[in-house]
């Protein structure tokens, strides 16, 4: 619930910029910003390398620590995280729905509400493709193309949270 409270709000979401993050268009040569999706990964939930329930680094046949993603996942993470924006605006003195993806480009202050107001999916500003992302425990976590944006990100946290690694490298931050 945290961590997807903290991935829908709007501050989050222009301090780390996936707040207004589109689709994928090769044509005009725009592809999503990938800040947030390295981040939640590397910082919020397992961070850049495998570990076991202790703690310890896990090892690769190498004598290396074996890394938890690479360029390719942060490439596709970043696809789960487009079609965000202002979940709310206002209308004289109301709160409502915002229906508009690009509502007040500038971040000027406007009405608080929609920087304290949960950010939302616009369906056609987000990626739909099929999403091929981390691997736990030899088990890759593979998005299938045409879910619903909200169901996405919910599966995509929950086994961000459920990923081996995330206990163990929340725990040594704690202790830090």
């Amino acid at each position: 619930e945290l961590i997807e409270e903290v991935s829908r709000h709007s501050v989050m979401g222009a301090y780390l910029s996936h707040l207004r993050n589109e689709k994928e268009d090769p044509t005009i040569g725009y592809f999503p910003d990938e800040n947030y999706a390295r981040e939640v990964m590397q910082l919020f939930t397992f961070g850049l390398v495998a570990r076991n329930p202790d703690g310890t680094i896990k090892l690769g046949a190498n004598n290396l620590p074996i890394e938890t993603y690479d360029n390719a996942v942060i490439r596709e993470m970043a696809q789960v995280f487009t079609g965000l924006s202002f979940g709310s605006r206002v209308s004289n003195g109301n709160i409502v729905t915002n229906n508009n993806f690009t509502l007040n480009n500038g971040f000027n202050n406007g009405f608080q509400y929609r920087w304290t107001e949960p950010m939302r999916f616009f369906n056609n500003r987000h990626d739909t493709t099929e999403k091929v992302l981390f691997t736990d425990d030899g088990m890759q976590l593979v998005i299938p193309a045409g879910m619903l944006p909200d169901e996405e990100l919910g599966l995509v946290l929950d086994a961000l949270v459920a990923h081996s690694g995330t206990a163990p490298y929340v725990a040594e931050r704690l202790i830090q």
